[in-house]
């Protein structure tokens, strides 16, 4: 056994060397990439996420106590609590889902809005631009025909 684990170790560093060796060739393309891997969950659908993780669990519990005291079945009880789960489930996902439509569809229009006004900018900066190349042109024309003006006579 110890002759074969030299051997393993050997192919091993192969793969290993070969697999350095491809990640070196894609490095290149991997630096021109920007890719996000993080995503930053607005603090309002976090809390409201949490609000909503508390009280299945209160309102589960909640079941329970009440279905001991009524002192049901112990099968009873395990489905009570677990529609009470689901059903607590439902709405807190409902809850959730719309509340992050609402946050994109903000942060969409926002985003939209810091567009029209980046290109509103550039729209004026333009325009300027050409106004002020407008003015140079008849400028170099008037001085164009004034050196004409003065070489005739």
């Amino acid at each position: 056994m110890t002759n074969a684990e030299p051997r393993n170790n050997a192919s091993t560093n192969s793969i290993e060397m070969d697999g350095i060796d491809e990640t070196n060739d894609i490095q290149p393309e991997l630096e021109e990439l920007e890719v996000v891997t993080t995503t930053k969950v607005p603090w309002l659908q976090e809390v409201v996420l949490s609000v909503t993780k508390l009280l299945i669990l209160v309102v589960t519990v909640a079941v329970i106590a009440l279905s001991i005291n009524a002192r049901v079945g112990l099968w009873l009880i395990f489905v009570r609590a677990s529609v009470t789960i689901l059903l607590m489930g439902f709405l807190g996902f409902l809850v959730n889902w719309f509340l992050g439509k609402y946050l994109v569809e903000a942060k969409v229009n926002e985003l939209r809005e810091k567009i029209e006004a980046e290109d509103a900018l550039e729209a004026e900066r333009l325009v300027k631009e050409q106004a002020e190349l407008e003015n140079l042109e008849m400028l170099q024309q008037q001085e164009l025909e004034d050196n004409h003006l003065e070489i005739e006579s």
